[in-house]
């Protein structure tokens, strides 16, 4: 039972005795959720907001697990929210309310794997650099940083490349980091890349338009070269006020304006500035059960909506004389067609941009599209939405690959198309542990009747 704890502000006690998919702690006498806590902790919190809008400000949690966060920033930094939990719990609870929806609503049960690792996985960090500090925004609060000099998260390369700038920057030039109060300095972002095995790195400054061409970028860039080990080392440059890293225009300061990724034997020119997986290893369950499906079902024609750089259409193309994909960002599909090419110089390729979103003009002609089609789908966080979905329960694809990174907005596409498919197999993994979210694939097949 909640009680008040103190006066002034009133703060108050309350015990956590179960977890949501999104791995907050929940209590029985409440209804708020609490980051950071666990099972049998007990929470001294205060209560704002009213109504809907009611939150609790967190003071302090009694922890009754010895279970410790591998890193020192955790509960302030927000890049990870459940490094508190044990990995097994960790998957059980992000997995189950799920399943249960699978469950109900489609009789199906997806397979479920686990991320068999839980640290230095991701192959991307975009680090915000300020006036002494260089590292991540603090949870629910984008204009704080926190002074991050290891990234639990990322590889050690990574987190070697950014000691080595840290140093530069606080011990040869305080001054670069962009002041955003008063207007100055040059610097806002760090990033870092690399690809699946380590043997190929990118590492990306974010500057202010004023930084070009100036003196101080010369003296920076004979400095640079010395103390960076990339691979590829790129400079770029964007407005005072725009707070995007690795965007605008650019110099290549060492190497190239891309890495190349390598996967199923696939080389993969990877943009500075473009999309690719955060942890290629972990997502590597959804690449194989996408080329144990194909393998089963032949077709002449792939069609990838969403297609961003190409990236299934380069796995799996050789199996395929046609390969059509669409997005609605340009740069991206320029580096599919470029990928592509390459690739399959042999290979019908027709890649455009369209507007996905507004559903503007999608295909430019849909009876040209093979009854035979395998079509891929991996949409943003929001899904396909009521009009794709719709065009496709009507179209004339028999086979789609319903890639998502987030299993729920999946569940409510597949409300509409289940009118026409019905899902064959499917799994659920996990390339992003420490945090609440998921990735999913899922096969469908048309049922046997024609199209409305």
């Amino acid at each position: 039972m909640q009680k008040p704890y103190t006066e002034n502000p009133i703060l108050l006690k309350t015990n956590i005795i179960s977890l949501n998919s999104l791995l907050q702690g929940v209590s029985p006498d409440t209804n708020l959720t609490f980051r950071y806590a666990n099972i049998g902790d007990e929470v001294v919190y205060e209560q704002r907001g009213r109504g809907k809008n009611k939150f609790a400000k967190v003071e302090s949690i009694l922890r009754n697990n010895p279970y410790n966060p591998q890193c020192k920033h955790f509960a302030d930094c927000g890049g990870c929210s459940a490094q508190h939990l044990e990995y097994p719990l960790q998957f059980t609870t992000k997995t189950s309310q799920i399943m249960e929806k699978f469950k109900t609503n489609f009789e199906f049960v997806p397979d479920l794997v686990p991320a068999t690792r839980h640290y230095e996985y991701r192959n991307r960090m975009d680090f915000a650099v300020f006036p002494g500090f260089i590292g991540l925004r603090q949870a629910e609060n984008f204009r704080r940083i926190i002074d991050v000099k290891k990234c639990e998260i990322q590889s050690n390369w990574a987190n070697e490349e950014l000691a080595q700038l840290r140093s530069l920057i606080f011990e040869e030039y305080p001054d670069l980091p962009l002041d955003r109060r008063t207007g100055e300095g040059y610097l806002k972002y760090i990033t870092l890349r690399t690809n699946i095995n380590g043997t190929d790195t990118i590492t990306i400054l974010t500057f202010t338009e004023e930084f070009q061409d100036c003196k101080l970028e010369k003296e920076l860039i004979s400095r640079i070269l010395k103390f960076s080990s990339s691979n590829n080392i790129v400079f770029c440059y964007n407005r005072k006020q725009s707070e995007v890293s690795a965007d605008g225009k650019f110099l290549v300061v060492r190497g190239k304006p891309y890495y190349t990724e390598e996967i199923l034997d696939k080389k993969i020119q990877v943009p500075f500035n473009s999309f690719f997986q955060t942890n290629p290893k972990g997502f590597m369950p959804i690449i194989q059960f996408i080329q144990d499906i194909l393998k089963e079902n032949e077709s002449s024609t792939l069609i990838d909506l969403f297609c961003g750089n190409g990236f299934f259409s380069i796995l799996f193309g050789e199996k395929f004389q046609n390969l059509i994909g669409y997005d609605w960002v340009e740069s991206s599909i320029n580096t599919a067609i470029e990928n592509l090419t390459r690739i399959y110089p042999d290979k019908r390729i027709i890649f455009e941009k369209k507007d996905l979103i507004q559903f503007k003009d999608i295909f430019s002609n849909t009876n040209a599209i093979p009854k035979d089609s395998i079509l891929i789908l991996d949409p943003p966080r929001n899904g396909i939405g009521i009009k794709l979905s719709e065009y496709i329960l009507n179209s004339s694809i028999e086979s789609i690959l319903y890639v998502s990174c987030n299993p729920n907005s999946q569940l409510d596409d597949l409300k509409i198309l289940s009118q026409n498919y019905e899902i064959e197999s499917g799994l659920i993994t996990d390339p992003y542990p420490q945090t609440p979210h998921l990735e999913s694939v899922l096969f469908l097949k048309r049922k046997n009747r024609e199209p409305v």
